[in-house]
């Protein structure tokens, strides 16, 4: 759930720019009620960390199969 709601926001920041999107429009985006966004990231900041957290650990899976 938690990749789920972070790709959701990530994809609308992209698009509309990260002031523009509010956690309201993720939520609904998502197809998820608020209390639940807001139970996995308490702010829009915990969405972006957590989809760095992802990406750094999917590059490091990468480069350790490669060593």
């Amino acid at each position: 759930m938690a990749n789920h709601l972070s790709a959701t926001a990530y994809r609308l920041f992209e698009a509309h720019g990260y002031d523009a999107v509010a956690m309201e429009q993720i939520a609904e985006e998502s197809d998820v009620a608020k209390a639940t966004l807001y139970s996995y990231f308490p702010v829009k900041e915990a969405l972006i960390a957590h989809r760095f957290r992802e990406d750094i650990a999917a590059g490091m899976t990468e480069r350790a199969a490669a060593l």
